[in-house]
């Protein structure tokens, strides 16, 4: 599976080299983030887990406009994401485009039907991709 992510993203990375954009982030407050790269024309994403999820996690997503919903309203990347170890999977909606202070929200599923929130908050653009940031937990670690 790790290797059909890989795949994925060098055929974006590829496809459309003016428009692929890389941008790492982290999650305040958490220990991990997101190197994601970002095709504008596409208006595709792809992901790979970073900070102390680094190596564990990777998925894609697309960008488009939420409406009727107080929190998750406007332009937003929406990723689904596929964490090792884990039998779950993941859903993280993020505000686009992303900036240093934009807010994301996480759901899980362990059936594939129900979607259950996970955790929310803020994130901060950096240039720091793959820095571990110690005593603090993962955005994956589940609130059963």
């Amino acid at each position: 599976m790790r290797t059909l992510f890989f795949i994925a993203a060098a055929l974006l990375a590829g496809a459309a080299p003016a428009t692929a954009k890389t941008v790492s982030i982290s999650f305040d407050g958490f220990c991990d983030g997101m190197d994601i790269t970002i095709d504008k024309d596409q208006q595709t994403a792809v992901e790979a887990a970073n900070g102390c999820s680094k190596g564990a996690g990777y998925g894609g997503g697309t960008i488009g406009r939420i409406k009727n919903s107080f929190f998750l309203e406007g332009k937003r990347l929406t990723l689904g994401v596929r964490k090792d170890g884990s039998q779950d999977q993941f859903v993280y909606v993020l505000s686009y485009p992303l900036v240093t202070g934009g807010n994301w929200i996480s759901f899980y599923t362990s059936d594939g039907k129900t979607l259950i929130q996970n955790d929310t908050g803020l994130y901060t653009v950096t240039d720091k991709s793959h820095s571990p940031r110690k005593g603090l937990r993962s955005t994956s670690e589940i609130h059963r």
